[in-house]
C-alpha cells in the first residue's frame, strides 16, 4: 500500500472520529412536532441528498456504472433517480419559503427570544408629537460643526425634492394652433416684402386670391393664355365671369352674387340700402339711382310748406284736429276720455 493511501485512510478514520460526537448530539436532541412541516421535510430532503451523494461517490469508487440498477440491492443507477427526484423537491420547497418568508421569521424570533412586530399591530405612542422636529437645524452657526462632525461650507444647498413620475411631453395636452384665415395670409406675407406695393385705396382687404372663385379664374386665364385659346361658355357664365373679374379688380374677393359689393359700389352700401330696390306691387319699376335723384332735388322752403298743407285735411273745427294729424299723449288721453262718456250716454 503507498504512502498517499495511507495518508487518504487516515484523514477519513480522522473524518470519521469528528462526526461521531455530532452524530450522537443530534440523536439526543428531540425534534419538536409543532413547527412547520416545510421546514421539516425541507431538512429531511437535504439530510437524505447528501447520504444519497455520500453512497454514490462510494459506488464510482468501486467502478460501478451509473445505469446498472439491482432488484435486491441499491446500485448507482437507483441512487441516481432518489437524487434527481429529492433535488425536484427541493427547487419547489425554494419557492412555497418565500411565500411563507413572514411565518418563518416570525417562528426563527421567538425562538431566539426576540419580539417581532407585527404589521397589523398600531402603537398608539407612534403617533405621539416629535420634540426634536421643532428645532430648526438651519439656526446652527457656520463655524459650528453638524452632528456628523461636517462643517459648514457657506455654500447653499437646495433640499432635497420628492421623486415625481415622469410625464412624457409629447402625450401631454398640447392647445390647437389657431388657423390663420386665408383672406389676411397674402397679406400677412406681403407685408415681409421689401418691393413696392400697389393699392386700391378702398377699405377691403388686397387679396387677388384669398377665395376659390379668385383662384378658379386665375387658372382660367393662365390656361387661356398658355393655349391661345378661349373657353367656350353661356352667356351667363359669361357675365358673372366679367363681374367676378371686375369685382376682384377692385379689391373685392369675387365671392358674392348680384351687386358688386367688393368694389366702388362697396362705398356706397349705407346709402343704397337705404332705397327699397325691390318692384312696388303697384308695378311702378324707378330705378334706384332715379329715385335717389328725386330725392336730392329738393324744393324751396314755400313748396314744401305748401305740400304739405295740402296733404292736410281741414276742418271746420279748427280745435278738434283730425284723425290723420299727429297727436300728443294729451290729446289722445282727452279723444279716449269723450268716446267714454258718449258710450255710457249712449
Amino acid at each position: 500500500m503507498s504512502s498517499h493511501t495511507k495518508q487518504c485512510l487516515a484523514e477519513i478514520n480522522k473524518s470519521i472520529n469528528s462526526i461521531k460526537p455530532v452524530l450522537e448530539q443530534i440523536d439526543s436532541l428531540e425534534i419538536p412536532s409543532a413547527g412547520l412541516p416545510l421546514l421539516t421535510s425541507k431538512s429531511n430532503t437535504l439530510s437524505q441528498y447528501i447520504h444519497h451523494l455520500a453512497l454514490l461517490s462510494t459506488f464510482r469508487l468501486q467502478k460501478s456504472s451509473i445505469q446498472s440498477r439491482g432488484a435486491a440491492q441499491i446500485q448507482s443507477g437507483d441512487l441516481v433517480d432518489d437524487l434527481i427526484k429529492q433535488r425536484i423537491v427541493h427547487d419547489k420547497t425554494r419557492a412555497l419559503q418565500s411565500k411563507l418568508r413572514y411565518r418563518i421569521d416570525k417562528l426563527i424570533g421567538a425562538a431566539s427570544g426576540e419580539t417581532v412586530q407585527d404589521s397589523t399591530s398600531i402603537d398608539p405612542l407612534a403617533f405621539k408629537p416629535n420634540p426634536s422636529a421643532l428645532i430648526d437645524k438651519r439656526r446652527n452657526e457656520p463655524d459650528e460643526p453638524d452632528e456628523d462632525g461636517a462643517e459648514h461650507s457657506g455654500v447653499y444647498k437646495p433640499p432635497k425634492l420628492a421623486a415625481v413620475p415622469y410625464t412624457d411631453p409629447e402625450k401631454a395636452p398640447r392647445k390647437d394652433k389657431k388657423v390663420i384665415p386665408q383672406a389676411i395670409l397674402p397679406e400677412l406675407v406681403g407685408g415681409m416684402d421689401v418691393t413696392q406695393q400697389s393699392s386700391t385705396g378702398l377699405g377691403t382687404v388686397p387679396s387677388k386670391l384669398s377665395s376659390k372663385r379668385a383662384r378658379e379664374l386665375q387658372h382660367i386665364n393662365d390656361y387661356e393664355e398658355e393655349n391661345f385659346t378661349r373657353l367656350v361658355q353661356n352667356r351667363k357664365e359669361g357675365n358673372r365671369r366679367l363681374r367676378d373679374e371686375a369685382d376682384i379688380a377692385l379689391g373685392g374677393g369675387g365671392v358674392l352674387k348680384g351687386r358688386r359689393v367688393g368694389g366702388l359700389d362697396g362705398e356706397f352700401d349705407d346709402v343704397l340700402r337705404a332705397v327699397d330696390s325691390k318692384p312696388k306691387k303697384s308695378g311702378n319699376k324707378t330705378p334706384i339711382y332715379d329715385e335717389l335723384d328725386k330725392m336730392a332735388k329738393k324744393g324751396s322752403a314755400l313748396d314744401r310748406a305748401k305740400a304739405v298743407n295740402s296733404k292736410r285735411p281741414h276742418s271746420d273745427n279748427s280745435d278738434i284736429h283730425s284723425s290723420n294729424a299727429k297727436r300728443g299723449r294729451f290729446d289722445r288721453q282727452v279723444g279716449d276720455a269723450t268716446r267714454k262718456q258718449k258710450k255710457r250716454r249712449g
